[in-house]
Formats: structure tokens, C-alpha cells, sequence
């Protein structure tokens, strides 16, 4: 943060190297039938979340937080709250959750959807701008 308060760059030569978003991935078969985000809300989904004390599980909770403000709302955040478990301390293991068909959904970063073999996931992307 130093570096770019401190004017040791000039505005308009920084750029972003790489990103790493949020995303929802569902195991290939998808027997839930989940076709967007909304329905991630609805009742008898099963998703698995990272603890908030982790870096993806806290961006997980800050994603359905502004997903419920700009795109759904309060009654859509809360169901999600209710239907989440927390599994783990770690993205692998929640990755794993859904690799092995016990849950209908969780998040991660998309780094783990991209480098799995086609047909592992299908992805529902969570808007930049949610994220």
C-alpha cells in the first residue's frame, strides 16, 4: 500500500497481474438441477462453504452478502445462510466435498475449476463486480 500512496508510481502504469475469484462449481452430473445463482437458494440444496477464517471462505461470505444486495435480497442471503455448511479449513477439502458427488454445491476460486479435467465441474460464474 506504501508503494502506491507514497507516489512511488505513477496512476496510470499499474495493473492488475492476476485475479482470483469466487466462483460456484457443481459436480458434472449436477442432479439438483442448479442453473444460476438463484437457485442455490432453494430448499434441499446441500452446499459447502470454507470457513470464514480462511481467505476463500471469507470471500465466499462477502460474494452472497453483495450478490444479496445487488442482484437478489435479504430473504435470498438468509436462505443461503441457513443451507451452508462450513466443512473446512481449507479450499481443497471443499473442492473435494463436490469432486465427490456428497454435495450439490460450493464455492472456490476459479483457479481450481480451470485446472481440473474437463467434466469435473460445470461453474457458475459470481459477477466481478460481487466479488
Amino acid at each position: 500500500m506504501e508503494l502506491t500512496t507514497g507516489g512511488y508510481f505513477v496512476d496510470w502504469t499499474m495493473q492488475p497481474l492476476t485475479s482470483n475469484y469466487v466462483i460456484v462449481i457443481l459436480p458434472g452430473k449436477n442432479a439438483a438441477s442448479i442453473q444460476s445463482l438463484a437457485d442455490l437458494a432453494k430448499p434441499g440444496v446441500k452446499i459447502t462453504v470454507a470457513d470464514k477464517n480462511v481467505p476463500v471462505g471469507t470471500a465466499t461470505i462477502a460474494a452472497i452478502g453483495n450478490l444479496a444486495k445487488s442482484t437478489y435480497n435479504q430473504d435470498w442471503n438468509i436462505s443461503m445462510m441457513k443451507i451452508m455448511v462450513i466443512y473446512a479449513n481449507s479450499e481443497p477439502c471443499v473442492a473435494t466435498k463436490v469432486a465427490l458427488g456428497d454435495v450439490d454445491a460450493v464455492v472456490v476460486y476459479e483457479s481450481t475449476c480451470t485446472a481440473s479435467p474437463a467434466g469435473n465441474y460445470t461453474a457458475i460464474t459470481i459477477p466481478k463486480t460481487d466479488n
